[in-house]
């Protein structure tokens, strides 16, 4: 077992420096390759972090790189084929979200997982907020009772950075703020209300902000700007998620919240605060919890510890797999505008 991970970094977009410091910061991990279909901007990374190995096929990096492990944080189309390359040659892999860009690619990644020496696991990193390491103990032990019904978003005011960039392009995205920022809502409350099947999904999304900027500016976009939908449980439960990269909130606000409702209780998050609900003897209670006693522990910290002492990490290939097939039963009904089954 060796003291340090030897990480590859594949992709040197913001997800990827990011996750970079991340491996840094833990200190059980060093990057030691960098690669990028750019030559000059895994060059650029290779000078900023201090390695010296660059390189900018897959192929390449598998062949002539000395790694434990490898980071994959690229454009979401090829999420699935680097990983399934990295899993065969024997590695461990970090992948960013989403799973893949489709249902194929997912599916793909999960067989690979399955039979893979390496450990394989998807950076769903909302499931390591305290307040849901906390509401999940909570769940666990039957005080809320049975989850009968969640609603969770992640809206923003405005995301125009992301016009004209592969963000917003569908080919390389395969979608807009349900893929990109409502994966990890969906994620995390279906982990928190531990994976019911899901049956039936409906699903709505717009793009008519997102047109008007484009007339403007000319600069291209292909996914949808806003998303919602309603999800039917075999068991009985629903859930009802949002996402938007444009929609008019208050300037300068992003809309970030969970609500959890049970039998026994329930829990409203925002921004990092938990409220608490209840009724004891007729009478109704809230509590705010602002601070959590769970241990801080980073989905990298997490990783570094599967791949150190062999244990298989929380957010698993099939996880995505599931996620990713809700995902593309959203978009199939935003597109069909009926309810479909998963």
């Amino acid at each position: 077992m060796p003291d340090k991970v030897k990480f590859a970094l594949v992709g040197v977009g913001n997800m990827g420096r990011h996750n970079a410091q991340r491996v840094t910061i833990d200190g059980r991990g060093e990057i030691v390759a960098i690669c990028d279909s750019s030559g000059e901007a895994a060059e650029r990374a290779a000078a900023e972090l201090g390695v010296a190995d660059t390189f900018t096929e897959i192929d390449a990096l598998i062949a002539g790189g000395d790694f434990d492990a490898a980071i994959v944080a690229t454009p979401n189309i090829a999420h699935a084929p680097l990983s399934v390359a990295l899993l065969d040659a024997g590695k461990h892999v970090y992948c960013e979200k989403p799973p893949a860009s489709d249902v194929a690619g997912a599916e793909a990644v999960a067989a690979a997982a399955d039979k893979a020496a390496g450990r394989f696991m998807f950076g769903f990193n909302q499931r390591f907020d305290p307040w849901a390491q906390h509401v999940k103990k909570m769940i666990d032990a039957g005080e809320l009772g049975d989850i009968y019904h969640a609603q969770t978003q992640w809206l923003r005011r405005c995301f125009l950075g992301t016009f004209g960039t592969w963000f917003t392009d569908k080919e390389l995205a395969g979608g807009g703020p349900l893929l990109d920022i409502g994966v990890h809502r969906l994620d995390q409350t279906l982990w928190l209300m531990g994976f019911p099947e899901v049956e039936t999904v409906s699903g709505m999304n717009y793009d008519c902000l997102a047109k008007a900027e484009t007339e403007r500016t000319g600069k291209s976009y292909s996914v949808e700007e806003f998303s919602a939908s309603l999800l039917r449980f075999a068991n009985g439960a629903s859930l009802i998620l949002q996402a938007s990269y444009l929609s008019y909130l208050p300037l300068g606000t992003s809309e970030m919240n969970t609500l959890l409702m049970g039998t026994k209780g329930g829990c409203l998050e925002a921004d990092g605060v938990l409220r608490r609900m209840a009724n004891h003897d007729g009478r109704s209670t809230d509590t705010v919890i602002a601070r959590f006693d769970e241990s801080p522990v980073t989905p990298m910290g997490h990783f570094i510890d599967c791949v150190l002492d062999g244990s298989q990490p929380m957010c698993t290939a099939a996880q995505g797999l599931t996620v990713m097939k809700i995902l593309s039963a959203i978009y199939e009904s935003a597109a069909k505008r009926r309810e479909v089954s998963v």
